[in-house]
Parts: structure tokens; C-alpha cells; sequence
């Protein structure tokens, strides 16, 4: 599942035909304010310009609580990168 509000859910479109394509992965792309967690998910991408959004953050707090996460983000020092359960990806 891919997390992102605003600009930031335009750009994980791409990334869910890329990644279902490329890995025939199903790949959903999700407000966060509508999240789904559960256990059939192997993974949660959070992506923000900034690493900051309040909310995208609270998304992947979220998912942290039982899913491995990913944070995708311009700022590789942010409270995203840093709090994302996997490797995060800097565009920077």
C-alpha cells in the first residue's frame, strides 16, 4: 500500500503501475486518511516531499505497529525516514 496526501498521492500512481508491474505485486495507492492495515499487506510506502506531513506521519506510525514500512521522501533526515521500519528512498 502506498500512503500520501495531496501532490504526493499523484506521484504514487506511477510508483503502482511500476512496482505491480515490474513485481506483480498488487499495489494500492490510499489517501491517509483512509488507510487499510491489516495483515494481508507486506508493506507500507509513505511518501511526502518534506517527510513531515502530520498526517502521511501518523499513516505510517500506524502501519509501523505490525507492518513493515517505507518511507519515501526529499528530506533523508526526516521524522519519516527515521521512523520507517525499512530502508527509506531520499530523492534529494
Amino acid at each position: 500500500m502506498i500512503a500520501a496526501s495531496r501532490s504526493s498521492r499523484h506521484a504514487g500512481f506511477p510508483a503502482e503501475v511500476l512496482i505491480d508491474g515490474l513485481s506483480r505485486t498488487p499495489v494500492d495507492v490510499e489517501y491517509v486518511y483512509r488507510p487499510v492495515f491489516d495483515n494481508k499487506r507486506v508493506a507500507t510506502m509513505g511518501i511526502s516531499q518534506s517527510g513531515e506531513t502530520s498526517d502521511t506521519l501518523a499513516a505510517l506510525r500506524k502501519a509501523n505497529l505490525g507492518i513493515r514500512t517505507i518511507a519515501m521522501t526529499d528530506a533523508p533526515l526526516s521524522s519519516m525516514a527515521r521512523e520507517a521500519s525499512g530502508p527509506a528512498s531520499s530523492l534529494a
